[in-house]
């Protein structure tokens, strides 16, 4: 069954859309480094499309590569262009340098990229009944053959890239030793504006051809459709259940990645400086990261609903509450709690608000920890009611939900305790200097938080191991059944 994604992407007048634009900003020149029309778009564009039938045919994989290594590579020069911007009153030679060393690394993954990527289409037209892909096309009145627009292509970037650099050459500072030579430099940076224009302008004739080409060429593909199709069939009944497989074991490695990361977010980050003292990471943010990552384990509608519902709500008091502790610091300091009626008022309001926290976060823990266990039992090696396993299968089982249900509940623990600090610092102690006569203000358990970070590096130790431990018997039902799709 195809997703949303790959039906809306598989029309004629989406593939069409999407070619259009890639080929606008693909055709544009580029001033220096700078891109009116950003190119890593159209790598993005072309990286997903080609990436979508990476693991179908042969050459699809090559050029996914190619281009999501030209998106990273052109999305660098926003951030170069303000390095240069910046440095250019050191001198101009900045400007060519920075131009040269982005149109090498273009060029060195663009040749590869066209390659792959004809070829990936011209194996499709062959071997996957795609026939317009490998028939010639009517271009400029007459028929053209089909390798014709990867010529072009491999011309039309080595052009675009040799104008891009040719007007900045200009600006290097030359060694000039005589006065005429001096005046032969000046002459040169002089003609830098008319040069600029002349190279752009030849570059967007050429583009303006080779977008047409191109547009000539994929407008057949676009208009025959089903390339996903022909692309499967390629791969035959076998390799499209192993692939099934393949992808569903990354998605679930990948999701036990983003459990782990999600730990880190359970530390308290504060700074003596900074809100009084406070915690500067938002405890609802874990809240909002397991939702998003929910979306991927939930299975039920009903628990999906649960989480968001109950998740929405833990991190709105979440939100509520830290504002309110951090109102407080700026008010009043700890040291006024038992001594300042007012204070004691306040504090009790961000008592009862962390409580509320707590309890909503409990709700929360309980559906994700529900959803969880479904989601890990569902892709591991064991099996429910498989005779093959027996009382051996049951027992793994049982240790399997003991440990998920371990790291789900974890985060509500060590909530519990931050809870119980919120308490504990009503208890002020006051530490008097004997020779200064200064006051230190504690509290009667100042070690606690401590134990909170104690606890919370456990936790991301055990999640390390538990994640780690889950891949591995991923990798190994999906291994194990992977025997019956050959």
């Amino acid at each position: 069954m195809r997703t949303t994604e790959e039906s809306v992407l598989r029309t004629p007048s989406r593939f069409r859309t999407l070619a259009i634009l890639c080929l606008i900003f693909l055709a544009t020149p580029n001033f220096n480094i700078i891109d009116v029309f950003p190119d890593f778009i159209a790598y993005i564009i072309l990286a997903r499309f080609f990436g979508r039938y990476k693991e179908y045919a042969p050459y699809f994989a090559e050029a996914n590569e190619s281009f999501t290594k030209l998106a990273i590579i052109t999305a660098a020069k926003l951030p170069a262009s303000l390095v240069m911007i910046t440095n250019i009153g050191s001198g101009q030679d900045i400007v060519p340098l920075f131009t040269a060393v982005f149109m090498a690394l273009e060029l060195m993954f663009l040749f590869p990229a066209v390659s792959s990527a004809f070829s990936a289409i011209y194996y499709v037209g062959e071997r996957g009944e795609l026939s317009t892909a490998i028939r010639p096309f009517r271009y400029l009145g007459k028929a053209t053959d089909p390798d014709s627009p990867r010529m072009l292509s491999y011309i039309f970037v080595s052009v675009k890239a040799v104008f891009t650099l040719i007007p900045d050459m200009l600006l290097l500072t030359p060694v000039a030793e005589t006065t005429a030579e001096q005046l032969k430099a000046l002459y040169l940076r002089s003609l830098f504006p008319i040069v600029t224009v002349i190279s752009c302008s030849i570059v967007l004739i050429l583009g303006i051809f080779w977008a047409v080409m191109l547009y000539k060429y994929s407008a057949p593909i676009a208009k025959e459709g089903d390339l996903g199709d022909k692309t499967r069939a390629i791969a035959g009944e076998a390799r499209l259940k192993a692939i099934a497989g393949e992808r569903e074991v990354k998605r679930v490695i990948a999701t036990m990645t983003l459990l782990l990361v999600s730990c880190v977010l359970c530390f308290d980050v504060t700074f003596s400086g900074l809100n009084g003292g406070i915690n500067v990471l938002p405890h609802c943010l874990y809240a909002l990261f397991i939702i998003f990552v929910s979306t991927r384990t939930s299975g039920s509608h009903a628990l999906k609903t649960t989480i968001l519902v109950s998740g929405i709500a833990y991190s709105s008091a979440s939100t509520f509450a830290h504002l309110k502790l951090i109102a407080f610091t700026d008010l009043y300091y700890f040291g006024d709690l038992g001594r300042v009626s007012a204070a004691d008022a306040a504090y009790l309001t961000v008592e009862m608000l962390f409580v509320l926290e707590l309890v909503l976060f409990a709700v929360f823990a309980v559906a994700f920890a529900r959803s969880l266990v479904n989601y890990v039992l569902e892709h591991t090696t064991l099996r429910l009611g498989d005779e093959r396993y027996g009382r051996q299968d049951e027992e793994m089982r049982r240790k399997m939900r003991i440990k998920t249900l371990i790291f789900a509940y974890f985060p509500l623990f060590i909530l519990a305790l931050k809870c119980v600090e919120v308490f504990l610092r009503t208890d002020v102690r006051y530490i008097i200097n004997a020779e200064t006569s200064a006051a230190t203000i504690t509290t009667a358990t100042p070690w606690f938080g401590f134990v909170i970070l104690g606890f919370t590096v456990a936790y991301l130790f055990y999640a390390y191991y538990f994640t780690n431990e889950v891949k591995d018997e991923v990798r190994m039902k999906y291994s194990n059944e992977k025997q019956s799709y050959e």
